[in-house]
């Protein structure tokens, strides 16, 4: 918590895995360094692409318009007006970082309209970034080489583009609900899997003189 802190207090952009338990790692970038954010400044990328549940805002009344918001925020979505700063709430990833430094305190961090899905593990986030890049099949049936693979990996895809599919899985609800039940099936299948190999070995080892 004191190099989280430490990190904070240098303006370090804080990320962590996009799971809700036992999250892979915790980042804490800066925007001069990390690839990441100097990809979205060089290529010149308008809209968030990762974010918090938060978004800046700005009070037009308490705003001295100093432009240290400006300064310090990491993907440019703050602009000095003739009178007050604005945010591209298309840009915002809500990190915090232009809040804790504006000293009149002017700069809130509030609830998006639209709360940010974040998966429960680290198998449904894969399922979920799977599914949104249209490589779902490629996860559930990863063996090219098994005729059985090949067939229902391609009957996945076809389902996945068919239009009431697609419209079914366009509403969160339903594809997180889809996405969560795959995850299931794929870990109850992974941990027989596990269990029948633990046996098999245990099998070797009692025949071993």
């Amino acid at each position: 918590m004191n190099i989280i802190d430490d990190c904070k207090a240098h303006n370090l952009i804080q990320c962590a895995d996009n799971v809700q338990r036992q999250p892979w790692y915790i980042c804490n970038c800066c925007s001069c360094c990390c690839s990441f954010f100097n990809g979205l400044r060089k290529y010149d990328v308008q809209t968030t692409v990762v974010s918090s549940g938060f978004i800046a805002r700005i009070d037009p009344e308490t705003c001295a318009n100093c432009g240290r918001c400006v300064e310090v925020c990491p993907v440019g979505a703050i602009e000095r007006g003739p009178s007050f700063a604005s945010v591209d709430q298309g840009m915002c990833l809500g990190c915090g970082v232009c809040a804790a430094q504006c000293p009149g305190g002017a700069i809130e961090l509030a609830r998006r309209p639209r709360r940010v899905y974040t998966p429960d593990d680290y198998n449904e986030k894969t399922l979920a970034m799977a599914l949104e890049r249209g490589k779902l099949a490629d996860q559930l049936f990863y063996d090219p080489n098994r005729r059985s693979h090949r067939s229902l990996g391609a009957v996945i895809n076809t389902l996945l583009k068919m239009p009431p599919v697609k419209q079914a899985l366009a509403v969160e609800a339903v594809r997180r609900w889809f996405v969560r039940s795959i995850a299931r099936i794929v870990v109850r299948d992974l941990d027989k899997t596990v269990q029948k190999e633990k046996e098999r070995l245990a099998r070797a080892g009692e025949k071993q003189p």
